[in-house]
């Protein structure tokens, strides 16, 4: 872990108007923003997305890449996590390249609320 001063550190900013949003009242949907610095596309891993909800929930999510348009997702009946949920994403799932290093995360459902976004990645230079 790096700190923010640190030049190995990731460089990357949210977007949302809604990202600190400790409201009741969730908007219709969140979208977060993550932009990777040049060159990070190569090194880039995954991303782990943090969700909170209040009470129990069921575990439905789905990542969308919008250029091969395949949709990975996960979902269980009989799943249920209280309070706090992670979710590892491959790169895999994503188009990052060097020309579009921007990884768009939007949250359609609003009694769930993004609490975070972690880039994973490896320290190797390619």
């Amino acid at each position: 872990m790096h700190h923010k001063t640190d030049p190995q550190c990731l460089d990357w900013r949210i977007e949302s108007p809604y990202w600190t949003s400790k409201s009741s009242e969730y908007p219709e949907s969140t979208t977060v923003y993550a932009h990777l610095l040049p060159n990070e596309s190569h090194n880039f891993m995954a991303i782990i997305v943090c969700f909170q909800r209040p009470w129990r929930m069921n575990i439905q999510f789905s990542v969308k890449n919008t250029t091969s348009g395949f949709i990975w997702s996960s979902c269980g009946p009989d799943i249920f996590i209280y309070g706090s949920l992670m979710v590892i994403v491959p790169k895999s799932i994503f188009s990052v390249t060097d020309d579009d290093h921007r990884i768009e995360l939007t949250n359609t459902d609003h009694s769930v609320e993004i609490v975070g976004i972690h880039l994973l990645r490896t320290r190797e230079q390619k």
